[in-house]
Protein backbone atom coordinates (compact mmCIF):
# COMPACT_ATOMS: atom_id res chain seq x y z
CA UNK A 1 0.00 0.00 0.00
CA UNK A 2 1.67 3.14 -0.90
CA UNK A 3 1.91 6.16 0.90
CA UNK A 4 -0.11 8.39 -1.29
CA UNK A 5 -2.49 5.82 -0.89
CA UNK A 6 -2.76 6.04 2.65
CA UNK A 7 -2.64 9.67 3.42
CA UNK A 8 -5.58 10.04 0.51
CA UNK A 9 -7.33 7.68 3.02
CA UNK A 10 -6.56 9.47 6.51
CA UNK A 11 -7.85 12.60 4.64
CA UNK A 12 -10.62 11.09 3.42
CA UNK A 13 -11.44 9.27 6.88
CA UNK A 14 -11.07 12.26 8.68
CA UNK A 15 -13.81 14.01 7.04
CA UNK A 16 -15.90 11.12 7.50
CA UNK A 17 -15.77 10.52 10.61
CA UNK A 18 -15.88 14.73 11.49
CA UNK A 19 -19.12 14.17 9.64
CA UNK A 20 -20.38 11.42 11.49
CA UNK A 21 -19.78 12.81 14.87
CA UNK A 22 -21.13 16.66 13.97
CA UNK A 23 -24.77 15.07 12.65
CA UNK A 24 -25.25 12.74 15.73
CA UNK A 25 -26.85 15.75 18.07
CA UNK A 26 -28.78 16.71 15.01
CA UNK A 27 -30.53 13.54 13.96
CA UNK A 28 -33.31 11.43 16.24
CA UNK A 29 -36.04 12.05 18.22
CA UNK A 30 -33.89 14.42 20.88
CA UNK A 31 -31.75 15.72 18.49
CA UNK A 32 -31.96 19.09 17.44
CA UNK A 33 -31.08 20.88 14.08
CA UNK A 34 -29.93 24.09 15.17
CA UNK A 35 -27.84 22.98 18.36
CA UNK A 36 -24.83 24.32 16.68
CA UNK A 37 -26.24 27.61 16.15
CA UNK A 38 -28.81 28.21 19.72
CA UNK A 39 -28.09 30.81 22.28
CA UNK A 40 -26.12 29.53 25.30
CA UNK A 41 -28.87 28.57 27.59
CA UNK A 42 -30.62 26.86 24.58
CA UNK A 43 -27.96 24.56 23.59
CA UNK A 44 -27.67 23.93 27.45
CA UNK A 45 -30.96 22.34 27.43
CA UNK A 46 -30.77 20.76 24.10
CA UNK A 47 -27.72 19.12 25.12
CA UNK A 48 -29.44 18.20 28.15
CA UNK A 49 -32.11 16.39 26.60
CA UNK A 50 -29.63 14.46 24.15
CA UNK A 51 -26.22 14.56 26.29
CA UNK A 52 -25.23 10.84 25.02
CA UNK A 53 -24.94 12.08 21.01
CA UNK A 54 -23.47 15.12 22.32
CA UNK A 55 -20.46 13.75 24.31
CA UNK A 56 -19.91 10.80 21.31
CA UNK A 57 -20.40 13.82 18.76
CA UNK A 58 -17.23 15.55 20.35
CA UNK A 59 -14.89 12.22 20.89
CA UNK A 60 -16.10 11.81 16.90
CA UNK A 61 -14.74 15.23 16.44
CA UNK A 62 -11.85 15.04 18.30
CA UNK A 63 -10.60 11.92 16.88
CA UNK A 64 -11.44 13.48 13.42
CA UNK A 65 -8.57 15.96 13.96
CA UNK A 66 -5.99 13.42 15.46
CA UNK A 67 -6.59 11.54 11.83
CA UNK A 68 -6.22 14.65 9.72
CA UNK A 69 -2.80 15.50 11.41
CA UNK A 70 -1.91 12.12 10.78
CA UNK A 71 -2.54 12.48 6.76
CA UNK A 72 -1.29 15.83 6.61
CA UNK A 73 2.09 14.14 7.88
CA UNK A 74 1.55 12.21 5.24
CA UNK A 75 1.31 14.45 2.63
CA UNK A 76 3.90 16.76 3.97
CA UNK A 77 5.87 13.59 3.09
CA UNK A 78 4.99 13.88 -0.32
CA UNK A 79 5.89 17.11 -0.90
CA UNK A 80 9.14 16.26 0.15
CA UNK A 81 9.34 17.95 3.24
CA UNK A 82 8.81 21.24 1.70
CA UNK A 83 9.39 23.89 3.87
CA UNK A 84 5.72 25.02 3.32
CA UNK A 85 4.82 21.31 3.90
CA UNK A 86 7.01 20.99 7.56
CA UNK A 87 5.71 24.20 8.56
CA UNK A 88 2.25 23.96 7.83
CA UNK A 89 2.07 20.54 9.46
CA UNK A 90 3.64 22.32 12.72
CA UNK A 91 0.86 24.68 12.72
CA UNK A 92 -1.74 22.03 12.52
CA UNK A 93 -0.68 19.93 15.05
CA UNK A 94 -0.86 22.84 17.38
CA UNK A 95 -4.39 23.55 16.28
CA UNK A 96 -5.35 19.76 16.66
CA UNK A 97 -3.93 19.84 20.34
CA UNK A 98 -6.21 23.16 20.84
CA UNK A 99 -9.10 21.33 18.80
CA UNK A 100 -8.70 18.07 20.90
CA UNK A 101 -8.66 20.10 23.81
CA UNK A 102 -11.79 22.01 23.07
CA UNK A 103 -13.28 19.02 22.00
CA UNK A 104 -13.04 17.42 25.52
CA UNK A 105 -14.42 20.47 27.24
CA UNK A 106 -17.35 20.47 24.87
CA UNK A 107 -17.73 16.71 25.74
CA UNK A 108 -17.81 16.85 29.50
CA UNK A 109 -18.60 20.87 31.12
CA UNK A 110 -21.49 21.68 29.13
CA UNK A 111 -23.42 18.01 29.70
CA UNK A 112 -22.55 18.67 33.63
CA UNK A 113 -23.57 22.55 33.64
CA UNK A 114 -26.77 20.97 31.80
CA UNK A 115 -28.06 18.30 34.56
CA UNK A 116 -27.67 21.14 36.78
CA UNK A 117 -30.08 23.34 34.62
CA UNK A 118 -32.54 20.34 34.17
CA UNK A 119 -32.29 19.89 37.99
CA UNK A 120 -33.37 23.49 38.74
CA UNK A 121 -30.35 24.98 39.85
CA UNK A 122 -28.55 27.63 37.90
CA UNK A 123 -25.60 27.45 35.20
CA UNK A 124 -22.36 27.12 38.08
CA UNK A 125 -20.68 30.57 38.33
CA UNK A 126 -17.16 29.14 36.09
CA UNK A 127 -19.37 27.99 33.22
CA UNK A 128 -19.19 31.59 31.66
CA UNK A 129 -15.58 31.96 32.15
CA UNK A 130 -14.59 28.49 30.88
CA UNK A 131 -17.37 29.11 27.74
CA UNK A 132 -15.24 32.36 27.13
CA UNK A 133 -12.15 30.63 27.17
CA UNK A 134 -13.25 27.68 25.41
CA UNK A 135 -14.70 30.58 22.59
CA UNK A 136 -11.03 31.96 22.47
CA UNK A 137 -9.64 28.31 22.30
CA UNK A 138 -11.84 27.73 19.30
CA UNK A 139 -11.00 30.73 17.55
CA UNK A 140 -7.35 30.72 17.59
CA UNK A 141 -7.34 27.12 16.60
CA UNK A 142 -9.49 28.12 13.43
CA UNK A 143 -7.05 31.00 12.82
CA UNK A 144 -4.21 28.60 12.97
CA UNK A 145 -6.18 25.50 10.85
CA UNK A 146 -6.85 27.86 8.01
CA UNK A 147 -3.29 29.19 7.89
CA UNK A 148 -2.00 25.97 7.98
CA UNK A 149 -4.11 25.15 5.13
CA UNK A 150 -2.97 27.96 2.78
CA UNK A 151 0.50 27.29 4.07
CA UNK A 152 -0.23 23.19 1.87
CA UNK A 153 -1.72 24.79 -1.26
CA UNK A 154 1.77 26.83 -1.64
CA UNK A 155 3.63 23.65 -1.25
CA UNK A 156 1.74 21.68 -3.57
CA UNK A 157 2.20 24.48 -6.09
CA UNK A 158 6.21 24.45 -5.24
CA UNK A 159 5.89 21.05 -6.25
CA UNK A 160 3.55 20.08 -8.48
CA UNK A 161 2.34 16.74 -6.47
CA UNK A 162 -1.15 17.83 -7.60
CA UNK A 163 -2.42 20.13 -10.29
CA UNK A 164 -1.44 23.91 -9.36
CA UNK A 165 -5.26 24.98 -9.41
CA UNK A 166 -5.77 22.66 -6.40
CA UNK A 167 -2.80 24.68 -4.22
CA UNK A 168 -4.29 27.89 -5.96
CA UNK A 169 -7.63 26.70 -4.47
CA UNK A 170 -6.48 25.61 -1.43
CA UNK A 171 -4.72 28.88 -0.85
CA UNK A 172 -7.54 31.24 -1.73
CA UNK A 173 -10.29 28.99 0.29
CA UNK A 174 -8.33 28.93 3.13
CA UNK A 175 -7.13 32.57 3.54
CA UNK A 176 -10.86 33.75 2.04
CA UNK A 177 -12.18 32.21 5.10
CA UNK A 178 -10.20 33.35 7.82
CA UNK A 179 -10.90 36.96 6.73
CA UNK A 180 -14.19 36.01 6.59
CA UNK A 181 -14.24 34.67 9.83
CA UNK A 182 -12.29 37.57 10.94
CA UNK A 183 -14.87 40.26 9.80
CA UNK A 184 -18.04 38.06 11.57
CA UNK A 185 -16.21 36.35 14.22
CA UNK A 186 -17.24 33.07 13.74
CA UNK A 187 -16.51 30.26 11.27
CA UNK A 188 -17.26 26.12 11.23
CA UNK A 189 -14.65 23.60 12.03
CA UNK A 190 -16.20 21.64 8.82
CA UNK A 191 -14.42 24.21 6.62
CA UNK A 192 -11.00 22.71 7.44
CA UNK A 193 -11.85 19.51 6.20
CA UNK A 194 -13.08 20.08 2.95
CA UNK A 195 -9.61 20.99 1.14
CA UNK A 196 -7.95 18.05 2.72
CA UNK A 197 -10.87 15.58 1.21
CA UNK A 198 -10.23 17.08 -1.65
CA UNK A 199 -6.62 16.54 -2.03
CA UNK A 200 -7.28 12.88 -0.66
CA UNK A 201 -9.52 12.09 -2.96
CA UNK A 202 -7.60 13.40 -5.72
CA UNK A 203 -4.52 11.43 -4.42
CA UNK A 204 -6.61 8.23 -4.73
CA UNK A 205 -7.50 9.25 -7.88
CA UNK A 206 -3.42 9.47 -9.52
CA UNK A 207 -2.41 6.27 -6.89
CA UNK A 208 -5.02 4.01 -9.32
CA UNK A 209 -3.64 1.73 -12.20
Amino acid sequence: MSERFIAGGLLILSFALFAVGAALPLVGETGNPRIYTLPSDDQLDAIGLNPGAWRWANVLMGTAAILLVSGLALLAVLLGDATLARLGLTIFTIAAVMWVVFSAYRATVPIQVADVMAGGGSPPAYHQALAEWAGALFTTYATLAFLSLAAYGGAIIQTGLLAGWVGWATIIYSLGLLLLMLVIGDTLPAFHYLPPLLIGILLLIRDSP
